[in-house]
């Protein structure tokens, strides 16, 4: 009786996080294209916006770097990109450059104090409640003694004929120092601000800082709690400022890995959304085989890690009575060379977990992150980057993709003032539904559009023909109890996509 009782309890609370992370998720769908266009490693990129299953780019300008001077570039990490909401690339970066939608560096793009070494480099936040003004975090590497600290830029979108720059006075504004290579965001609470999380190194103190519309609070939330960021047993002070650090997508845990460090160690916490602090600590991971990667699944109820000796992906269940006992090894790279390690792992817009796997043309996928075990389903070579190199870590992005909406066109070239927001409202209802769900959607022009429903796995099930109205009534009929993803098009490309659950 305790055992079914304990099953129907985690069965519960499944569905009601479940519940709440298609909220979540529908709403991060309507803005689909804003995470959806990757720059990382060698020249290597992803399109999510073209189909069911990302497509290779080409023409990035990241690149690989050495950490000694007179060695050949041998590797990358940290990248962030930012697209709008009908998939146009805006920016990316590496923390030492960022480039524009057209490839080129901003005029006053280069010489930024961030390290390509930096596990997470770089992130690109959007000023709330504004279309035109974007915070571009740094962080330094461990290569470079992490003296350059953790910084911030502001690009105004406006500059450069509309292509954006970095405003004069407003570049590598120097915030904290020293920090680990470590840079997440997450939503607050109120689902307007942004929560910026660093780690202190040298200390236990995580340090959140909130972006609001008046800018970069001075006063972080400081929490003293879990292991010190230092690398006793190494030669340089500052190793164990290597490693991820994750929020997961309802913004209720946070995550990170130290991984030059003996031993190297994992540890999840708590964190309220609301007051930022982090709570309760659990030691994940403990050992020598150096832990680099952290990822949460889309529904936030599973964790992943990624060891770059004796590499291998290890799952964990957060619904487990035991989280520890839940460990389940996803992948290990027995007969792969040790360039080949598993490092950096980014949830997709998709909703899919991607893998880095260093000096490899292709990125690996766990299909189904949220299921347990073997139903995971982890593919390895999933995607081909047409001959550019994927290295240590895929593009920083804020937590869930819980973006504001952004539009190609947004200033007014001969004034620089911002536009207003175009309507984009939709909504579905109910969702989850067992028999049919109604979805409404922005068209006052009555244009043509089609939806496409897709499993998981990227087979198609449901074409429609095309329809004219502003709305289209979803019908369960043959498709079994599941997830599934819509795709709404129009004549001219992807409308938005989203997230259905049939019961």
């Amino acid at each position: 009786m305790k055992d079914s009782t304990l099953n129907l309890t985690k069965q519960i609370l499944f569905w009601l996080i479940l519940s709440t992370g298609l909220l979540i998720a529908n709403v991060a769908t309507a803005q689909y294209g804003i995470g959806g266009k990757w720059h990382f490693g060698n020249g290597a990129g992803l399109d999510f916006f073209q189909g069911s299953s990302p497509i290779a780019l080409n023409g990035g300008q990241t690149y690989l770097v050495s950490i000694n001077p007179q060695d050949p570039p041998d590797h990358a990490e940290g990248t962030t990109s930012i697209a709008d909401s009908t998939g146009n690339l805006l920016f990316y970066s590496n923390g030492e450059k960022v480039w524009d939608g057209n490839h080129q560096v901003l005029p006053n793009g280069n010489n930024l104090m961030g390290d390509a070494s930096s596990t997470q480099s770089s992130l690109i936040v959007p000023l709330p409640g504004s279309l035109r003004y974007f915070y571009l975090f740094t962080t330094d590497s461990y290569t470079n003694n992490l003296q350059n600290g953790f910084r911030y830029s502001i690009i105004d979108r406006c500059l450069n004929n509309g292509k954006g720059d970095i405003i004069p006075g407003q570049k590598n504004i120097l915030i904290e120092n020293p920090v680990s290579e470590k840079l997440a965001a997450v939503r607050h609470f109120g689902g307007e601000d942004y929560w910026i999380m660093v780690h202190e190194y040298g200390t236990s103190n995580f340090k959140a800082y909130l972006l609001t519309a008046n800018g970069l609070s001075n006063s972080p939330v400081t929490s003293t709690i879990g292991t010190a960021h230092n690398a006793p047993n190494f030669p340089t002070s500052s190793d164990a400022a290597v490693g991820e650090m994750k929020f997961s997508p309802d913004g209720s845990k946070i995550a990170y890995a130290m991984s030059n460090r003996n031993p190297s160690i994992a540890e999840l916490f708590d964190f309220d959304n609301l007051t930022g602090i982090v709570s309760n600590p659990i030691l994940i991971a403990s050992g020598q085989e150096h832990v680099y990667g952290v990822a949460f699944g889309a529904e936030s109820v599973t964790l992943y890690l990624s060891y770059t000796w004796n590499p291998r992906i290890e799952q964990y269940d957060l619904l487990a009575p035991n989280i520890l006992a839940s460990k389940y090894t996803v992948a290990h790279y027995s007969n792969y060379p040790q360039s080949w390690s598993a490092y950096g792992m980014q949830l997709g817009p998709d909703y899919k977990l991607y893998v880095a796997k260093r000096n490899s043309n292709t990125v690996s996928v766990i299909a189904n992150p949220d299921l347990t075990g073997v139903n995971c389903n982890y593919i390895s070579n999933y995607v081909s980057l047409n001959g550019n190199q994927c290295s240590m870590s895929l593009p920083n992005f804020i937590a869930g993709f819980n973006y504001e909406h952004f539009y190609g066109q947004v200033c007014n070239t001969t004034t620089s003032t911002e536009a207003p927001t175009p309507s984009t409202d939709w909504q579905i209802g109910p969702n989850p539904f067992s028999d049919q769900a109604l979805l409404t959607f922005d068209n006052p022009q009555y244009e043509a559009h089609q939806l496409s429903i897709y499993t998981p796995q990227g087979q198609q099930v449901r074409n429609s023909l095309w329809f004219n109205d502003n709305q289209y009534l979803i019908r369960r009929d043959e498709l079994a109890t599941g997830i599934y993803f819509f795709c709404l098009k129009s004549k001219t490309g992807i409308v938005l996509k989203g997230k259905l659950l049939i019961q």
